[in-house]
């Protein structure tokens, strides 16, 4: 039999492993509690969850398995995660305008009109493509914009002094970001520096 002071000294731990609902926070919330009070009828004192649990964040959200396969060791994917990381880092924050002609009206350089005008042409295709499941399709729109995002880097200085044309050059990363993010968070593919 345990007296007091050794029950003090012992710390029960659970760790629980769930598959959280993509962002519904009520119904993963609804799951910890549950784990919760199982655990508490155990003594549990201690209860690790995953992280992002509650939000049901996924780096690769609204992408099922077989969208996996099509990115498998795809090179130009991963450069593409490459330049989309600095996509998103840079654009944080900043919500895309619904309208992106007029939003980067001001944008005048060959390389910001070339990544406009791509963006553009492109997002329709890439939504359809991930709405009808056609995920080969869809990355290899993203892949096929990569050199157009690079030289739009290699050439433009996105926090330009000048108010407006930051402003246009960040509606137009912002807006990029959420074509891609709208399939995957291709962010999270790329290797750290």
């Amino acid at each position: 039999m345990k007296n007091d002071a050794d029950d003090r000294r012992t710390l029960r731990v659970a760790s629980v492993q769930f598959e959280s609902a993509p962002g519904d926070k009520a119904a993963n919330f609804r799951k910890v509690e549950a784990f919760v009070e199982r655990a508490a009828g155990q003594n549990v004192r201690l209860i690790v969850f995953p992280e992002c649990c509650l939000t049901g964040y996924w780096f690769i959200r609204n992408l099922p398995v077989e969208a996996l396969s099509h990115m498998a060791g795809s090179d130009a994917i991963l450069a593409v995660a490459a330049l989309f990381k600095r996509v998103k880092n840079i654009s944080k924050g900043v919500v895309a305008a619904p309208d992106l002609a007029a939003s980067t009206a001001a944008l005048h350089e060959p390389s910001e009109v070339a990544l406009r005008d791509a963006v553009a042409a492109h997002t329709p295709t890439i939504r359809a493509a991930a709405e009808q499941g056609d995920y080969k399709r869809a990355f290899s729109t993203v892949a096929a914009m990569g050199p157009v995002v690079a030289k739009f880097f290699d050439d433009v200085m996105v926090m330009a002094e000048d108010e407006g044309l930051r402003a246009a050059r960040l509606q137009l990363v912002a807006t990029l970001r959420d074509v891609i993010l709208g399939i995957a968070d291709l962010s999270e593919m790329a290797a750290e520096a």
